[in-house]
């Protein structure tokens, strides 16, 4: 019997992944997929092919419909068979079996919710439940087993063929004044007008927010799940920690009195990592007085024509405000409402695998690949953080401020350790980091998480210089970015922990900072390969330090500080140490809060 390479795509991920306004949104767009993903390599591996990618340690157990091993949305395969259109026509059908099974369990739990009001359009939802899932296959016959690294490059590039003859099928509805999706605009709303307002805070939706058949899936699919950490209660999770240490009694006092909004849909509580967050297991956005504020303000807007409805609410809300009056928390200030996404993507993970001349050894690569995404989750889960999906050698996850630095180097390390190099290859990993205020539409940062990690792989750059790098990437709420990158070589998290550290300690003054991007700017014209320019850099630069001092102006800046400063001018320039003294302040604000300095 013939032997065929079949390499297969799963998509679309901006339907699946992409399109998001919550987190929940992103972590379950990318399970669905998973999961899609997951029921064809099982089909597969039932069948007796051979999983190429991935390649799971122990298939029986890990390609189960909900474990924890993640699947990518690329397959690739050796199958034995007579017919392979045959074979990939199946593989399509029992993924658009297992789609619709997830998706009209969702449609269920919606109506468990509210009941008594069938809210969806089922003519919208039918039509649009056909039309989300793309598959796509491509693959070659094996004549010459000493050929493999030609057959995979061949496959690749008809997968690659196929993807872009891709049909554009009519609307399989007639949407003529009907709303469109608010997270991509693509497909109509599946949501009826007789859906109301107090319904929709119970379904996580805003007021006028309108959700099409995968968005609904996406935004009530992973409601149950145990791993699921609100952005918000990641953001403020530094600030409990600090409060934490005297207030434990009072945190516990204010999660009893939010209990009786989580019916209402104001309130979630983490049921998840309760090892992490068991000191204060609920979202934390009610701990924000602006989010406090704004949900007292939604609740009399949404039940004004329901007065009974709303005072009962808002009688809650006010008690809740006693709580937290009376507890003391106020007198730590104020928690910092910024949360980080790690975005990390290995470096030439192609090259890599055209070193690679043997089934054997590609699937030995795939299966350190594997081993290092079933670390991800407990590195991550390490710095009080949560994975959104870790699949082969991409991450993406969420985490607090004070520990994003150590967790991407904890993963960097932990990708070079477990995925060997080849001969002409390094295997590294390039980590991007996002941090963006928690009111941030997740679809922004996710967006702005991509941006850091393309800033990481820095391939705009000169050739040495190119991947194996960190970028971080701060958006504040209102003013410029601001972003830094370096490679890992030049140990970037000793030095940006330093910088953490001196701010903590107050060792750096905050002006000397801009005055140094300032000066970035007027010697913008310098060459950087030319000595007696690197010099006059050098020179500007210790006579501006020169005239600062630390400690509020008390004390001049240590020999120290003054080394560091010249030795990172070395490897990042002039601006972008600049940039790392900026950035690392809001850094060292939240770490304050953590540990009450």
């Amino acid at each position: 019997m013939p032997k065929y390479l079949i390499a297969i795509s799963v998509g679309p991920v901006q339907d699946f992944i992409g399109a998001a306004r919550r987190t929940r949104d992103l972590w379950f767009g990318s399970e669905v997929l998973s999961r899609i993903s997951k029921s064809i390599a099982r089909q597969l591996n039932e069948s007796g092919a051979e999983l190429i990618f991935p390649a799971p340690s122990n298939a029986e157990i890990d390609l189960e419909d909900k474990s924890s091993f993640n699947v990518g949305n690329k397959l690739l395969v050796l199958c034995a068979t007579d017919n392979p259109s045959q074979q990939v026509a199946k593989l399509k059908v029992n993924a658009q079996a297992h789609w619709k099974n997830i998706a009209q369990e969702v449609k269920e739990k919606a109506f468990g919710i509210i009941k008594n009001n069938p809210f969806i359009e089922d003519n919208i939802w039918e039509a649009q439940l056909t039309d989300v899932l793309e598959i796509f296959c491509a693959w070659v016959e094996i004549t010459e087993e000493n050929k493999y690294p030609y057959y995979r490059k061949r496959v690749d590039e008809l997968l690659a063929s196929r993807k872009n003859t891709r049909e554009f099928n009519q609307a399989a509805v007639d949407g003529w004044g009907r709303p469109k999706s608010s997270l991509d605009g693509l497909r109509e709303s599946v949501l009826k007008k007789s859906l109301k307002k107090w319904e929709r805070m119970k379904l996580g939706l805003s007021n006028s927010e309108q959700l099409d058949c995968p968005g609904l899936v996406k935004r009530l699919g992973g409601l149950e799940r145990e791993q699921f950490t609100p952005i918000s209660r990641i953001a403020i999770d530094p600030w409990l920690r600090g409060i934490g240490i005297n207030k434990s009694r009072e945190l516990s006092e204010i999660g009893e009195s939010l209990e009786p909004l989580i019916k209402h849909g104001l309130v979630s509580r983490v049921t998840g990592n309760a090892g992490i967050y068991s000191i204060f297991p609920y979202d934390g956005q009610i701990l924000y007085p602006f989010r406090l504020d704004a949900v007292e303000a939604e609740v009399k807007r949404v039940n004004k024509d329901d007065r009974e409805q709303s005072e009962k609410i808002l009688s809650l809300i006010r008690n809740v405000k006693n709580v937290i009056k009376k507890s003391g928390v106020r007198s730590f200030g104020e928690p910092l409402p910024y949360v980080a996404v790690i975005h990390a993507d290995g470096d030439r993970m192609g090259e890599l695998l055209n070193d690679k001349k043997t089934i054997e050894e590609h699937r030995k690569v795939s299966a350190q690949l594997t081993a290092f995404a079933s670390n991800v989750t407990e590195i991550v889960r390490g710095c009080r953080g949560d994975t959104i999906y870790s699949g082969g050698d991409d991450v993406l996850a969420l985490l607090p401020l004070d520990k994003v630095i150590e967790c991407a180097y904890k993963l960097q390390d932990k990708f070079k350790t477990l995925v060997e190099s080849s001969e002409n290859v390094e295997a590294t990993l390039s980590v991007g980091i996002a941090v963006g205020h928690l009111l941030e539409p997740m679809g922004k940062l996710l967006e702005l998480s991509r941006y850091a990690e393309t800033l990481a792989k820095g391939n705009n750059l000169k050739e040495t210089d190119r991947k194996n790098g960190l970028a971080i990437v701060l958006k504040p709420r209102s003013g410029a970015a601001i972003e830094i990158r370096s490679q890992w070589d030049s140990d970037p998290q000793y030095f940006l922990q330093s910088w953490i550290t001196a701010h903590v300690n107050c060792e750096i003054p905050d002006g000397a900072a801009y005055q140094l991007r300032e000066l970035a700017k007027d010697l913008s014209w310098v060459d950087d390969g030319n000595e007696n320019d690197k010099e006059l850099v050098k020179l500007e630069t210790l006579r501006i330090l020169k005239r600062k001092k630390s400690n509020f102006g008390q004390t001049e800046l240590t020999q120290e500080i003054t080394q560091m400063i010249e030795q990172r001018i070395e490897s990042v320039g002039l601006k972008g140490l600049a940039e790392e003294l900026i950035l690392t302040r809001r850094f060292a604000e939240v770490k304050m809060q953590a540990e009450l300095k």
